[in-house]
């Protein structure tokens, strides 16, 4: 495993591939967004495209992973979301989510 720094330059995209680049700086700006994170990619050698990273959703650890240059995520075990916006979108839906169904007192 080795980490992702942040910096779009270390992530995989063909050459003279000017929307891998804009989709790679994209992924990296919403990473350096969020620094609680830790993104990394889980096999460097064999697969220099593939990033991953594990957050909370509710209670529970939830792990991600990224095709930066081709703007894609995934949830682990579902189907990939393109481009990345429509990704962050259902992201910030799930947090939502399980922030409203979280037990809470009522005071009477």
């Amino acid at each position: 495993m080795t980490k992702f720094t942040g910096w779009w330059g270390d992530c995989f995209h063909s050459k003279n591939a000017s929307e891998q680049v804009r989709n790679i700086k994209e992924f990296a700006g919403w990473v350096k967004a969020n620094p609680n994170v830790d993104f990394y990619w889980p096999n460097y050698a064999a697969a220099p495209w593939h990033i991953q990273c594990v957050t909370k959703i509710g209670d529970d650890d939830v792990e991600m992973n990224f095709w930066p240059h081709k703007s894609k995520g995934q949830f682990k075990y579902e189907k990939a979301i393109e481009p990345l916006s429509a990704f962050v979108d259902e992201l910030v839906k799930r947090q939502v989510e399980a922030e409203k169904e979280e037990d809470f007192d009522v005071v009477e």
